[in-house]
């Protein structure tokens, strides 16, 4: 189960670029970029980047308003209407959402 959601302003990488979110907890790190668009610019791909290369172990979930969902550079795009209608109450986050 998570267990922490750290505040926003404590989401910056060790090379201090940013990401909205991160959650953490049992074998939960995922660090979570939300914007409102449905164009990928290279810019917004800063923070997940950096935040990947600090902390390899974490996974990177970019939540946007596309009908697509891909994968590039590790990093996870969903449409943000698709991730809320797809969560599962108890379950660990992206267990069910990211491919293998």
């Amino acid at each position: 189960m998570l267990t922490h959601l750290i505040n926003r302003h404590l989401t910056r990488s060790i090379t201090i670029t940013e990401v909205d979110f991160i959650l953490y907890g049992g074998d939960t790190f995922i660090a979570i970029e939300v914007k409102l668009t449905d164009k990928i610019r290279k810019a917004d791909l800063k923070g997940p980047k950096s935040f990947q290369t600090d902390y390899p172990e974490a996974r990177s979930l970019f939540l946007y308003m596309e009908e697509e969902t891909l994968i590039v550079d590790e990093i996870l795009f969903r449409p943000v209407s698709e991730f809320f209608a797809d969560l599962i109450p108890n379950q660990i986050l992206l267990d069910n959402q990211y491919p293998s």
